[in-house]
């Protein structure tokens, strides 16, 4: 045992009885299910030589008991698999990603190694920031614990169910997405070329933008040494290019002026056309994220049998205490006042004195009144907010009671059914592109739906909004006055905030019988690809891609409408939840693209709409052939009963039976 060991291992026992936090983890790690936890590989480290896998545990107890006994220098935690022997076959894992500092030695000069400082964590505080949103926003993950590892990095944890159950290839495949190439111009006849940025690139440069000139040029100061700016030019593609920077940095001294310099002979080199500059105007954007990307440890994320440090575990080489911290507070996390495990059992001893107090002191109170209290906190609240999210209780699964769901409309239509009234509801769908992030769009829509709830003086407007990468398809249901206010209010939105562009609306049926919905929802997610290639703008060709996203959209929202009422999920977990079924439920973001281009009298544009209404007299709204035009893109049983959770068949094996 080396002598960092033995520092550590003299307090591990006080450690261990009164920090490490068992119910929560296991709470955690075994989702709810003894089973589960039964099954998950843990390992213990008991000295520099001596490593120990294949431990598993059925309750906290039992963890609490061999790990008083073995006192592990370090805890690793393993996949879930079908059984807890040795010869196994792997069934989940958290998906995980490791951000090591001392992967960007190369753009750092503070530190170099394993050593981190708050100056050079600001490389790991962007790539969070990064790899926050792109889990959020790309894939839909939700359930996110991040984790400082104890010494030179952080640990990302994904648990949301989904995510658990990814295999090894698309584990890689994630990976991938997130990664950046190293920077790298391409040979083409007598010029280079770049790869073209894509639109994750612009969503991380967005981070990355204002943080580079702060951090690269300013505090680490990377232009400044003969090092540095070797490195630099050692990046440029070609030594015509080398040779006029180079001069251009000889003449200069400061970081910040030599990349100022650098970027307006950037300028002027592409306005010139000079042969060698030429397809590298993106060029500054991919030094920037060279520089300040995300750079994992790929090991860790595609390897499903890897093992990664347990939270609350001791970092056997530093003492510290592997803890978790909150993403919104990473900008004031400071890895050198991470509490080491030295430092908690000396804050216990001053308690115990100041208390003159003999013996042990109790596990909550040693807690809550040393330096590891808010790391603890943070675990609760992330444990606490897992429970909540999948209705677990520690140890054990809470079946909920569910109760029948009826819409607003239902209550309604039964009221006016006694006084011999009869009401209608459309339901229309439309798609189009837009403007600014997904974010906004989603903020604008959810405050035009709101609006309408206000002005109908009724809960009436339901449905779903499923926002893509620069398009997004809207299925509504409301009464056909509060549609067209819906449509008023898109026109007037486009005009004044030019968030929305080109918006079309897909011909069916008005009347509704049964919502999908009892609200309205609204969701990102990423569309599938489509294989086929869809150029000619003949008739056939439109109306066969109008029917593919009208009977895509129509099974979508009929599922989700059957699984919100049998299993109380919510429509974000039931769109990630899809796997095998995304392709068949989604319309692909290729076929908006194709319709909005598309020139065609079927295809008709919100505006078209909106003239159709002040033209026809309203009466005359009764009759299916006025709104929306009836179509045979859409069969009309699709829409005239909804399927009645309780009792009726799928209408759509029912006609095809």
């Amino acid at each position: 045992m080396s002598t960092c060991d033995e520092d550590i291992y003299k307090y591990l026992d006080i450690y261990y009885q009164k920090f490490f936090p068992y119910e929560e983890l296991c709470a955690w790690l075994g989702y709810g299910d003894v089973a589960t936890l039964s099954f998950r590989e843990f390992s213990f480290r008991l000295s520099s030589q001596l490593f120990i896998r294949n431990k598993s545990f059925p309750i906290p107890s039992q963890m609490k008991a061999i790990v008083l006994k073995e006192l592990p220098i370090a805890i690793n935690i393993g996949a879930i698999y079908n059984t807890p022997s040795v010869s196994k076959s792997f069934v989940q894992k958290e998906l995980v990603f490791d951000i090591d500092i001392s992967d960007y030695d190369d753009v750092r000069t503070c530190c170099e190694g394993s050593d981190i400082c708050t100056r050079c964590w600001k490389y790991i505080l962007i790539a969070c920031k990064i790899l926050d949103i792109c889990l959020r926003h790309d894939f839909g993950y939700d359930l996110i614990l991040w984790i400082f590892s104890g010494r030179r990095g952080i640990h990302c944890w994904v648990c949301d169910k989904a995510a658990r159950t990814l295999s090894q290839s698309t584990r890689s495949g994630i990976l991938n997405y997130m990664r950046h190439e190293t920077l790298k111009c391409f040979p083409k006849e007598d010029h280079f070329q770049m790869r073209k940025l894509n639109y994750y690139d612009r969503r991380v440069l967005a981070i990355i933008d204002p943080e580079f000139i702060p951090l690269c040029i300013v505090d680490q100061n990377l232009l400044a040494t003969e090092e540095g700016v070797d490195y630099f030019l050692a990046l440029l593609p070609d030594n015509e290019a080398r040779t006029d920077v180079k001069q251009l940095f000889n003449d200069r001294t400061s970081s910040i002026d030599r990349w100022n310099s650098f970027t307006e002979y950037h300028k002027d080199m592409i306005n010139s056309g000079v042969r060698y500059w030429k397809g590298l105007e993106e060029y500054p954007d991919h030094v920037k994220l060279h520089y300040c990307g995300p750079r994992f440890d790929s090991n860790v994320t595609e390897g499903t049998t890897h093992l990664l440090r347990c939270p609350f575990s001791v970092h056997n080489e530093t003492g510290k205490i592997v803890i978790p911290f909150d993403l919104a507070d990473v900008e004031k996390f400071d890895p050198s006042t991470v509490p080491t495990i030295k430092r908690l059992i000396t804050e216990i001893n001053i308690l115990n004195r100041n208390r003159s107090i003999e013996g042990d002191v109790g596990y909550a109170s040693d807690c809550y009144e040393t330096s590891l209290k808010k790391p603890i906190d943070i675990f609760r609240r992330f444990v606490k907010r897992y429970i909540t999210h999948t209705s677990l209780h520690f140890g054990r699964i809470v079946k909920m009671a569910e109760t029948t769901r009826k819409s607003i409309l239902d209550v309604v239509e039964k009221n006016l059914k006694i006084i011999n009234y009869s009401t209608y509801v459309t339901r229309i769908s439309y798609f189009g592109e837009y403007f600014h992030s997904s974010e906004e769009l989603q903020e604008v829509m959810k405050k035009i739906v709101k609006a309408l709830h206000v002005d109908s003086n009724e809960n009436l407007v339901t449905g779903l909004l499923l926002v893509y990468p620069k398009f997004y398809i809207h299925l509504l249901e409301a009464p056909e006055d509060v549609i067209y206010m819906h449509f008023k209010d898109i026109c007037e939105n486009k005009i004044r905030e030019e968030k929305f562009g080109k918006t079309i609306v897909l011909p069916t049926y008005h009347h509704v019988y049964h919502r999908f919905f009892i609200d309205w929802f609204h969701v990102y997610t990423l569309a599938p690809s489509l294989l086929e290639k869809i150029e000619k703008q003949t008739l056939e060709d439109i109306k066969r891609q109008i029917s593919n996203c009208c009977m895509k959209l129509y099974h979508l929202c009929n599922y989700i409408s059957r699984v919100m009422h049998d299993d109380a999920n919510d429509v974000v977990e039931i769109l990630f939840n899809l796997n095998e079924k995304v392709p068949q439920y989604l319309p692909e973001s290729t076929v908006l693209e194709f319709l909005l281009n598309a020139k065609s009298s079927v295809l008709k544009t919100v505006e078209n709409y909106l003239r159709i209404y002040r033209d026809v007299p309203f009466i005359e709204f009764y009759d299916d052939t006025i709104w929306p035009p009836p179509s045979d893109n859409m069969p009309r049983y699709a829409s005239e009963k909804c399927v009645d959770q309780e009792k009726d068949e799928d209408p759509i094996r029912k006609k095809t039976s």
